[in-house]
């Protein structure tokens, strides 16, 4: 499922909801998402005002790098959920035996680890 197709109110509800994904991460995302969606309708209502001629090409670009952010901010908004779903997927390994035990470790582990990437990456896009 594509969190950023939902509608605000299914997303919300998803959010809201006792599934362990989407989460903070997602959520965080989003809010940067939505920031940048700001910018860039900032933009679009300045770069054709003739009182703000001089500055068009600098809000044009400001424009195109908003964009560039609020997609970077829904593809971390997907991956966010993604890796924990990985994690609470790794959870529901058996645990039976000692092998069972150690490859249940590893993958949690491992999801843990893939966890960290989307929300370390939201925060330096927000900076």
């Amino acid at each position: 499922m594509e969190l950023a197709e939902l509608t605000t109110r299914g997303f919300s509800e998803l959010l809201a909801s006792n599934a362990p994904a989407p989460g903070r991460g997602s959520a965080a995302a989003l809010e940067g998402a939505l920031g940048a969606a700001l910018i860039a309708m900032v933009c679009r209502l300045t770069a054709d005002k003739p009182r703000y001629r001089e500055h068009r090409e600098t809000v044009l670009a400001v424009q195109e790098q908003a964009e560039a952010l609020r997609a970077r901010f829904l593809d971390a908004m997907e991956r966010d959920t993604e890796s924990f779903r990985r994690v609470s997927d790794a959870f529901a390994l058996p645990k039976a035996t000692e092998e069972e035990k150690a490859a249940r470790s590893a993958a949690i582990q491992r999801g843990m680890a893939g966890c960290m990437a989307p929300p370390l990456e939201v925060m330096d896009l927000a900076a």
